[in-house]
């Protein structure tokens, strides 16, 4: 798992991908479902990526954008409520922030949408072309949203 002071340098695009990417690799030889792979759920629900306010308020400004995106996506799927605030909780936040990255690069994986409700092995093989699929798709748009 990637923490924060691991990211410098590093686009979010790139902590989405290198988090997916170290999930796949713990996980060889599972059994899973794609649908249930959006690591960010699982690996975060502790606040564990961003320990601290600061450290999270540090993580949101260096990603403002994905951090307005990410909050943008969670209004519209909760219907225009938001219970989600940025400066009352920035850790909680950070780990939205995460499952919204992880989310948007899955969804680019044909991999994924093709075997989305299908129980599939973690291989070597498998997980190379969950690897491969997102790194080319990152290649072709290295930003979410086309930025």
């Amino acid at each position: 798992m990637i923490r924060y002071d691991d990211y410098k340098g590093m686009s979010f695009e790139e902590i989405c991908k290198e988090q997916i990417f170290n999930y796949l690799d713990e996980h060889e030889g599972q059994t899973i479902y794609p649908c249930d792979l959006n690591v960010a759920e699982y690996d975060f629900m502790d606040g564990a990526f961003v320990l601290g306010t600061y450290n999270a308020r540090e993580f949101i400004k260096d990603f403002w954008e994905e951090a307005f995106e990410t909050y943008e996506a969670w209004i519209f799927a909760t219907g225009g409520k938001s219970i989600l605030n940025p400066f009352e909780n920035p850790e909680k936040f950070t780990i939205y922030m995460e499952d919204w990255g992880v989310e948007e690069l899955l969804n680019k994986c044909e991999f994924i949408q093709d075997n989305w409700d299908e129980e599939v092995v973690l291989t070597p093989d498998v997980i190379s072309q969950i690897k491969e699929e997102i790194s080319k798709a990152l290649e072709k748009e290295p930003h979410f949203g086309g930025r």
